[in-house]
């Protein structure tokens, strides 16, 4: 029987129903087998992600273990149209009647698989208390400039945990779109929250950030105090590939001062030694 003509059970049973180390590393099958599902369409992918949720289904296990290997598949070697159907197929099961822990494990292989055509839908996700951290992080790893701004447009009426949710995905996306509205959250009271905003600003090369970090370095915890140098030489990093060399020695000789301690001085010092200064 040709792969194309099996149901979808009988491509199931050539998964395994336990322990992950069950499954066979023949990485040539599991792309074949995740080419047949792709092929039978998107109605295909959506009932196979909503197997792989339903507790009451003798397959769920089998389910979760062929939608990864979708996932895993157009990620790898796929084309756009494949990572649309993944895409569609999943949207469909997650605008049924499932749980948010549910829609969180299928964002993840929304995630997985890169399927940036489910960006509209993980927009409207940012608003939702339970589903914003995997929406954020998929979004955040499209990387693409619809994506970005998704990020971007949901951060600035954002508060508590789903700000420093956002405000970290728009760091990991170097957005200096948003670089504004995160420097409003460097000196917030939330510990969590200030400490990720200086690292991404910092991860976006944004010097705005220094006078914050100044004062952080002087009034806060160790801990605290040791993170902010860590932001602070990262900012450096990131001028450097921007080609902003004046802006990071100047950095690296405020940081190699006597009073900074010693881990901070040796860093320091060793980059100003790579860029040739002194």
């Amino acid at each position: 029987m040709a792969d194309t003509d099996q149901t979808l059970d009988d491509i199931l049973s050539r998964f395994p129903t336990g322990h992950s180390r069950d499954w066979p590393s023949r990485s040539n099958d599991n792309a074949r087998i995740a080419e047949t599902l792709l092929t039978k369409g998107i109605e295909t992918i959506a009932k196979l992600a909503a197997m792989s949720v339903d507790a009451e289904n003798e397959n769920q296990t089998r389910a979760q273990f062929a939608l990864h290997a979708v996932a895993l598949h157009v990620s790898r070697d796929a084309g756009q149209q494949q990572r649309k159907t993944l895409a569609e197929g999943i949207t469909r099961c997650l605008n049924e009647n499932v749980t948010d822990n549910q829609r969180a494990m299928l964002i993840e292989q929304l995630r997985t698989g890169c399927a940036s055509d489910a960006t509209d839908l993980l927009a409207e996700l940012l608003t939702d208390d339970a589903l914003c951290d995997p929406a954020a992080r998929a979004l955040a790893s499209f990387g693409t400039t619809e994506a970005t701004t998704a990020i971007r447009d949901a951060l600035s009426s954002s508060s508590g945990k789903r700000r420093t949710t956002l405000v970290q995905a728009a760091g990991e996306l170097r957005d200096a779109g948003a670089a504004a509205e995160i420097l409003k959250s460097v000196s917030d009271r939330d510990r969590d929250l200030r400490m990720v905003a200086r690292w991404a600003l910092a991860n976006s090369g944004q010097s705005a950030v220094a006078p914050a970090l100044d004062k952080a370095m002087e009034s806060e915890s160790a801990y605290e105090a040791g993170k902010t140098a860590d932001a602070y030489l990262l900012v450096a990093r990131r001028l450097i590939e921007a080609g902003k060399k004046p802006d990071a020695l100047a950095i690296y000789r405020k940081l190699s001062a006597e009073k900074q301690p010693t881990h901070v001085r040796q860093a320091a010092m060793g980059g100003l030694l790579d860029v040739g200064g002194r």
